[in-house]
């Protein structure tokens, strides 16, 4: 946006565009398609969570390894 004022001819620093943007609630439009992580791999073996309902009271409590 603020290149674009530049161009018209518009003299402004980066920092009044910036806060204009703010005042107004403009926010950039990406066209970028985000990518989905949460989608589970049937390949993969699922783990249950072991530790749920134990009460971790302090720092050394529970220890974890790789499998």
């Amino acid at each position: 946006m603020h290149q674009q004022l530049l161009e018209d001819g518009f003299k402004v620093s980066l920092n009044t565009v910036a806060r204009y943007r703010q005042e107004l609630g403009l926010k950039a439009v990406l066209a970028v398609k985000q990518v989905n992580t949460t989608i589970p791999i049937k390949a993969h073996k699922k783990y249950s969570y072991k530790l749920r309902g134990l009460g971790i009271k302090h720092a050394s409590h529970v220890w974890s390894t790789e499998h």
